[in-house]
């Protein structure tokens, strides 16, 4: 029996050893970071406790050809994926654009360099997505960044056109690029009074006689004041002057007289730049020297609010006795002895929006009898009106009547002097293309008599656009009377036109783009 016992034993024993060395083995391969490894498994493992066991981690962006819970089987190839994330930054060049621009007084077959290009900078920043160190993808975290603007390369040249020689009667000055440009006797005869000081436009107003143009061109104290007045006699080759006044909002010379009436303002955060004073100093000079021979209030500073800070401008009446104020609520008189204003008309203020306030303009008739303004519309709900109505007014406050409805708000009327020296004359205006949308509308030039009969349309064609008001804090004309009413000059699409009253005929005097400002008076 023992015997046996010992027998069965053996066997159980070798039965059981030949159950071990017959369990059939697991080959799998495992594909990873380039190479392939053969691993030979006999146990029955799932592909996670595989990875386990040979000491291969697995990061959380890692890619595995099957799920982790996967039992494994022979022949099995496992491709693991390495995943990773990175976020970058790249710099590239932003390149220049070539300008090529003209200007008055240059030759079309003469090339000048005015500014020499330059490169940008911008930096793009990105997050990178790399599977087994290659680039798989890569997404842009932001809005790339401008770290330098490229600035133009600005070639000047000549425009190809001329203007025909007209001959014209006394001084049309204009600006031209920031710079004071004349004509005199001949439209052809085109000369730049040259200065080293860039004009802002704020003051630019031409002596009676001819003789010296009052501007206003920017600090150097730029962080302190908004400008400075200057004067230029028309000879060439004169140097300007320096005046004493500085923050300039507007100026003009009393007609016959070496007097200058200006208004001031100080500069102040946002729009404009500036905030009005609404004064008025008289200041007489020797304008051969700039010297001061004296100088003294002809009205206080009045602020106060939103629609003061806007400011207004003037017009001396053609004797010389006394001033036109127009300000966002009124249009007055000034009387010098009390130092205040005599309001003639009054009106709410016309705020559209935006942050800026609209003025009238104000013209005077030559015998300094009556004054063309424009009257602001009334407003609809919560929306300014801007249809408006050119209005004639008495300087002696006894009437005041509309002419013409709808005119628009940048109308601008405009009386002409005396024609040839007689009692007779004309009135301007320019008419809104959409007086009831007027803020933005293309405007006619239209002309009358004085009386407002016998309207007539002069200047644009009406198949050409419309003028454009370009600066709603521009207190200066868009068009100019010849002294002896013949003509008009008017800036149209940067450009100065000559127009025949009695024609209607258009010549255009300047090509580039810049001219502004038109002013003129007898040589």
């Amino acid at each position: 029996m023992k015997r046996l016992c010992l027998l069965l034993g053996i066997i159980l024993a070798f039965a059981a050893c030949q159950r071990v060395e017959n369990r059939p083995e697991t080959t799998v391969r495992i594909a990873l970071d380039g190479e392939q490894l053969e691993l030979t498994v006999s146990d029955p493992l799932r592909i996670d406790q595989l990875l386990a066991r040979e000491g291969i981690t697995l990061s959380a962006l890692d890619r595995v050809s099957h799920p982790l819970a996967t039992q494994l089987t022979d022949g099995m190839l496992i491709t693991i994926r390495r995943v990773r994330t990175e976020e970058t930054c790249l710099q590239r060049e932003l390149p220049f654009e070539r300008e090529l621009q003209l200007r008055e007084g240059m030759s079309p077959s003469l090339r000048r360099l005015q500014q020499a290009g330059a490169t940008g900078l911008q930096e793009a920043c990105y997050r990178v997505l790399f599977e087994d160190g290659q680039e798989l993808e890569r997404s842009l975290l932001s809005t790339p960044q401008v770290l330098a603007t490229p600035r133009s390369e600005i070639i000047l040249t000549g425009p190809q056109q001329r203007s025909p020689a007209i001959s014209i009667p006394g001084r049309l000055s204009y600006i031209n690029h920031a710079q004071i440009w004349t004509m005199q006797g001949n439209t052809e005869h085109k000369e730049r009074l040259a200065t080293d000081q860039p004009l802002d436009g704020l003051a630019f107003h031409q002596s009676h006689d001819g003789a010296y143009i009052l501007f206003s061109s920017p600090a150097e104290d730029s962080e302190e004041f908004i400008n400075e007045l200057w004067l230029r006699s028309t000879r060439l080759g004169a140097a300007a002057l320096r005046l004493r006044p500085s923050d300039v909002l507007y100026a003009q010379w009393q007609p016959g007289t070496q007097l200058i009436a200006y208004t001031t303002g100080e500069r102040s955060e946002g729009t404009p730049g500036w905030s009005a004073l609404n004064n008025l100093w008289l200041m007489q000079i020797d304008p051969r020297t700039g010297n001061i021979l004296s100088i003294r209030e002809a009205l206080p500073e009045a602020t106060g609010g939103y629609t003061d800070r806007w400011g207004g401008h003037f017009a001396w009446s053609p004797l010389g006795d006394t001033v036109a104020v127009a300000s966002s609520r009124a249009i007055s008189l000034v009387d010098f002895a009390q130092k205040r204003r005599l309001p003639l008309v009054e009106f709410a203020p016309l705020q559209p929006q935006g942050d800026w306030l609209w003025h009238s303009s104000i013209s005077w008739s030559p015998d300094g009898r009556l004054l063309a303004i424009v009257s602001p519309g009334a407003p609809q709900g919560n929306a300014a009106h801007s249809a408006a109505a050119l209005r004639i007014l008495s300087a002696e406050g006894r009437f005041s009547a509309d002419l013409v409805n709808g005119v628009g708000m940048w109308a601008q009327p405009a009386f002409s002097p005396w024609i040839d020296g007689t009692q007779s004359g004309y009135l301007a205006w320019l008419q809104a293309r959409e007086p009831h949308a007027s803020i933005s509308s293309g405007y006619d030039l239209l002309l009358a008599d004085r009386d407002g009969s016998n309207v007539r349309h002069l200047f644009p064609p009406m198949d050409e656009p419309g003028l454009q008001k370009q600066d709603v804090a521009s207190k200066h004309r868009d068009f100019a009377w010849s002294p002896d009413a013949h003509f008009i000059a008017i800036a149209y699409q940067g450009n100065l036109w000559l127009l025949e009253v009695a024609t209607a005929a258009a010549q255009q005097l300047t090509f580039d783009g810049a001219s502004s400002h038109p002013v003129w008076t007898a040589a």
